[in-house]
């Protein structure tokens, strides 16, 4: 997706998601945010019966990729969705909503 996108363009959709992220502050929502490095940058890790193997590359090949993430603390999924559909980068690709694993 990047890769499509011209300096300009890219530099709007920068702009546009951390004025978003600081949104996000200002509203008590945000917990943390991070951009990925392309899957270029990928290295794979694997344990099987004490064997380790690491292999370059992501771990599946994909159309879509996993380009940043952004963790937010919100009352239920209703209101992650809300959040979701603001996300600047979901007027290019997609965002996966998922709720944080909770171990007692």
């Amino acid at each position: 997706m990047a890769d499509s996108m011209t300096p300009v363009e890219w530099t709007i959709m920068n702009e546009n998601s951390q004025s978003f992220d600081r949104e996000l502050k200002e509203r008590g929502l945000y917990v943390h945010a991070e951009a990925l490095m392309g899957p270029d940058t990928a290295r794979t890790v694997r344990v099987r019966a004490d064997n380790i193997s690491i292999t370059d590359g992501p771990f599946t090949e994909s159309k879509e990729l996993v380009g940043g993430f952004i963790l937010i603390d919100v009352a239920d999924e209703s209101a992650a969705m809300d959040v979701a559909q603001n996300i600047p980068m979901a007027r290019l690709g997609a965002v996966e909503v998922r709720p944080v694993m909770a171990f007692s």
